[in-house]
Parts: C-alpha cells; structure tokens; sequence
C-alpha cells in the first residue's frame, strides 16, 4: 500500500511539473501515463498478493509443524508412561506372588499409590477422557424359556468406575477390551452371573486387588472373579459387600476389584438370570450350548 501511494504522489508531481510550452503534448502524454500507472499498479498488487500468499504458506506450514510437534510429545509421553506402568505393574506382581499382603505392607502400598497415579496421567491419554462406557453385545441360547418371544440378542452398556478410585481396575478392562477374542457367561450363581473370556495368552491375570470402599459390589456392579482374579469377571445380582468386600472369602484384608456398574439393561440382566443348564450347587454350566455369547465389547465415543 505505500508502493501504491509513492508511485501516485510521483504522478501527480510530474503532472504538475510538466514543460508548458505545449498543452496539446501534455494532453497526448495523459492517456499513456495513465495507462502506465494502471500497468504499475496492477503489477505492485500482484506481487504483494504473492508475498501475502507466500506468508500465508509460511503460517500452515508452521501451524502443521506445531501440530506434528505437540502429537510427537504426546506419543513420546504415553509412551514414558506406559513403560513405567508396566513396571510397576510387574513389581507388584512379583510381591503378591511372594506372599506380600499387598494391602498392609508399607513398600506394595507404595509402589500402588505411584501406580495408580501414573494410570490417572496414562488412561486419559489412551482412551480419552472418561467417564468411560462399554457396549456389550449378547447372544442368547435357543435353550433360552422365552427365545421365541425375545430372540438371541440382547445389549448391556457398562460404565465403568472413576478413575479416581480404582484406576488399575479400570486400566485392565479397557485393555481387555482392545485384545477381545469373545467370551460368554458360563455361570448363573445365586448372587452373579459370571463370565469367563476366551483364551487369549496376550491377557494376564490381575497383579494385585484394588478396592475402594466408595465402590462397593452393590446390585449390578461388576467384579474381578478369583483372587486376584480376571481377566473373568462376573455381575453382582444382589449385594455382595459382605461376600466380595473387604475381609472375605477366608482373608483378612483382600476383595474382589469392582470396576464397574450396569448403566443400561437392567431388563437385559434379568432375562440372564433365566439362563438354564445350571448342573451343580455352583450354578457353572457344563453345555457349552446353553452360555449367553459375548461376541462383541466396544469403548464407546464420548
């Protein structure tokens, strides 16, 4: 713009400034200025349109390069995080398999607490941030009394605990989920139905329990089976604190991990329950035709 501004001052000078000794050559020399001018112009405007374009480039060029930067950092720091969990994670292992009460010992409850913190940076920057919902989609048996009204299909939605609370928990579910190969529900108990994953040599047990008392195995809550459990888990039909809290089963301080509750189907949970081939006290069922299939789990999008 101050090009443009100069080359009209430097007109309008040399228009004034003209020789007078003919009016009639000034008068035939305006029309080729003119159009010289506009020429100019034109020309000025061009360039500055290809340096502003050029600029332009230069500022995508660097907003992709901050970009490309920011997701290389963010990789780099998973992948720092996910290291140091794994380590932990093993380490804990190694002291519950050599009979370290993990609850009670000052160095597990340390090596926890660092663990879970680490899981609160390292969830989020895997699967997003929560609160997380599962969809798990069933298939019912032709064996099932009421198949011929309701058929085979049937869906839960899973929400799973805070990762405030039981972060190991949770952590070890959603990477269940990401190596899924099918499972079924092979146990109608009582107080659970449980389900056990098919093989798959990618997936440990659980290291330790983690529990937390603001989670407790309330109606329709989900648990680790076993001790320390998992990767079966099972759902609570009725309150199983007092069976699956802390101090049961024959332990002082061990409970079953809870990790999650049924946000949506309770109907669905309930039409489980009629799930026949039950054979002993335990409610397992021997006739693989009889299970209630799994064969699909997904995270889904907030």
């Amino acid at each position: 713009s101050l090009i443009v501004l100069s080359l009209v001052f430097y007109g309008l000078f040399k228009v004034i400034n003209v020789n007078n000794e003919s009016i009639n050559n000034i008068q035939s020399d305006v029309p080729i200025i003119s159009n010289n001018f506009q020429s100019i112009i034109k020309e000025v405007e061009s360039v500055s349109n290809n340096v502003n374009n050029n600029n332009n480039n230069k500022n995508k060029y660097a907003d992709n390069n901050v970009v490309e930067q920011n997701i290389n950092k963010n990789i780099e720091e998973l992948n720092q995080i996910q290291q140091h969990v794994d380590q932990l994670i093993e380490t804990i292992r190694t002291m519950k398999s050599n009979k370290v009460v993990i609850e009670t010992n000052d160095e597990a409850i340390s090596q926890v607490n660092i663990l879970q913190n680490e899981l609160r940076k390292l969830i989020p920057l895997k699967y997003g941030e929560g609160p997380y919902f599962v969809e798990m989609k069933l298939e019912f048996p032709e064996s099932m009394p009421d198949y011929s009204i309701n058929g085979k299909d049937g869906t839960l939605i899973i929400e799973l605990a805070p990762i405030s609370l039981v972060p190991y928990s949770v952590y070890y579910f959603l990477e269940a989920l990401s190596i899924w190969k099918g499972g079924a529900f092979h146990r109608n108990a009582g107080h659970v139905l449980q389900a056990m994953l098919f093989k798959n040599r990618q997936i440990k047990g659980l290291a330790f329990q983690e529990y937390h008392p603001d989670f407790p195995h309330r109606v329709l809550t989900l648990g680790y089976a076993g001790r320390p459990g998992g990767p079966d888990f099972y759902i609570s039909t009725q309150d199983n604190v007092q069976n699956h809290g802390p101090g049961s089963q024959g332990s002082e301080t061990e409970a079953d991990s809870c990790f999650g509750k049924i946000y949506r189907g309770e109907e669905v949970v309930k039409r489980m329950k009629k799930q026949p081939g039950k054979s002993n006290p335990n409610g397992f069922i021997d006739d693989k035709s009889n299970y209630i299939n799994i064969p699909s789990v997904k995270l889904l999008s907030p």
